[in-house]
């Protein structure tokens, strides 16, 4: 099994083991620096980065729950 199989789900946002810092963690094992980056926030996101919609957007055709990877 590779990583790119792996999906790691979380019940919370914040704190230790919420989505904010498992992807931090996961993201410096499993796609470290040295890619191109794009940044939104405070958030870096690197290609090859797994992302997962969060709101419908009807314009764009995603909606909650819709995945896929930063190119």
């Amino acid at each position: 099994m590779s990583a790119q199989n792996v999906q790691v789900l979380s019940p919370m946002r914040s704190g230790r083991c919420g989505t904010e810092q498992l992807n931090e963690r996961l993201q410096a094992e499993l796609n470290p620096q040295g890619k191109a980056e794009h940044r939104y926030g405070n958030r870096v996101y690197r290609a090859g980065d797994r992302v997962i919609q969060l709101r419908n957007d009807y314009e764009k055709g995603v909606f909650n729950g819709d995945g896929g990877r930063i190119g």
